[in-house]
Protein backbone atom coordinates (compact mmCIF):
# COMPACT_ATOMS: atom_id res chain seq x y z
CA UNK A 1 0.00 0.00 0.00
CA UNK A 2 2.87 2.33 -0.51
CA UNK A 3 5.61 3.69 1.62
CA UNK A 4 5.58 2.91 5.32
CA UNK A 5 5.99 6.63 6.01
CA UNK A 6 2.73 7.37 4.23
CA UNK A 7 1.02 4.68 6.28
CA UNK A 8 2.49 6.15 9.44
CA UNK A 9 1.06 9.56 8.55
CA UNK A 10 -2.43 8.07 8.16
CA UNK A 11 -2.05 6.11 11.38
CA UNK A 12 -1.22 9.30 13.29
CA UNK A 13 -4.22 11.04 11.74
CA UNK A 14 -6.46 8.11 12.70
CA UNK A 15 -5.19 8.18 16.29
CA UNK A 16 -5.94 11.90 16.45
CA UNK A 17 -9.60 11.41 15.52
CA UNK A 18 -10.34 7.93 16.87
CA UNK A 19 -8.76 7.85 20.29
CA UNK A 20 -10.49 6.23 23.25
CA UNK A 21 -11.19 9.64 24.75
CA UNK A 22 -13.16 10.76 21.67
CA UNK A 23 -15.01 7.45 21.59
CA UNK A 24 -16.05 7.85 25.23
CA UNK A 25 -17.12 11.47 24.61
CA UNK A 26 -19.18 10.44 21.57
CA UNK A 27 -20.77 7.64 23.58
CA UNK A 28 -21.73 10.00 26.41
CA UNK A 29 -23.02 12.81 24.18
CA UNK A 30 -25.00 10.67 21.74
CA UNK A 31 -26.51 7.93 23.89
CA UNK A 32 -29.99 8.02 22.37
CA UNK A 33 -32.19 10.24 20.21
CA UNK A 34 -33.15 12.58 23.07
CA UNK A 35 -29.62 13.34 24.20
CA UNK A 36 -28.41 13.57 20.60
CA UNK A 37 -31.01 16.22 19.74
CA UNK A 38 -30.35 18.12 22.95
CA UNK A 39 -26.59 18.13 22.40
CA UNK A 40 -26.88 19.12 18.73
CA UNK A 41 -29.20 21.97 19.75
CA UNK A 42 -26.66 23.13 22.32
CA UNK A 43 -23.82 22.98 19.80
CA UNK A 44 -25.87 24.97 17.28
CA UNK A 45 -26.78 27.55 19.93
CA UNK A 46 -23.15 28.03 20.91
CA UNK A 47 -22.09 28.29 17.26
CA UNK A 48 -24.82 30.84 16.61
CA UNK A 49 -23.77 32.88 19.64
CA UNK A 50 -20.13 32.91 18.56
CA UNK A 51 -21.13 33.95 15.03
CA UNK A 52 -23.36 36.74 16.36
CA UNK A 53 -20.52 37.96 18.57
CA UNK A 54 -17.96 37.95 15.77
CA UNK A 55 -20.25 39.53 13.16
CA UNK A 56 -19.74 43.17 14.30
CA UNK A 57 -15.97 42.64 14.39
CA UNK A 58 -15.83 41.64 10.74
CA UNK A 59 -18.35 44.21 9.61
CA UNK A 60 -21.87 43.94 8.34
CA UNK A 61 -23.84 40.92 7.37
CA UNK A 62 -22.56 37.65 6.12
Amino acid sequence: MGCHLRQHKWQKLKVLFWSARWARLRQELFQNATTTLANLGGILAITSGVAATLQPMFGGGW
